[in-house]
């Protein structure tokens, strides 16, 4: 679109009537709306990764602890040794 349409997009508006200027808000309004919506709902779902992120990371360290504590003689685990005398 040149200066030219949207100068003639102008005075085509504002002389129809404030029938359509009403109408031009209204839409107007809605495309903020959707636009404020898909912004906050990006913004959460990058919120709920991050959460989920950090809880996977939770569980598997509390994973890793338990199966240490329940089989200290599994497989490729190291005996404990006794204190040295000294």
């Amino acid at each position: 679109m040149t200066a030219q349409d949207f100068a003639t997009l102008f005075v085509t508006v504002m002389t129809a009537g404030p029938g359509s200027v009403v109408a031009l808000l209204a839409v107007a309004g809605i495309l903020v709306t959707a636009l404020a919506l898909s912004l906050a709902s990006v913004r959460h779902a990058d919120v709920t990764a991050t959460r989920f992120a950090s809880i996977a990371t939770q569980e598997r360290a509390g994973r890793g602890r338990v199966l240490r504590q329940r089989d200290p003689d599994a497989a490729g685990r190291t005996r404990s040794r006794a204190p040295s005398p000294a």
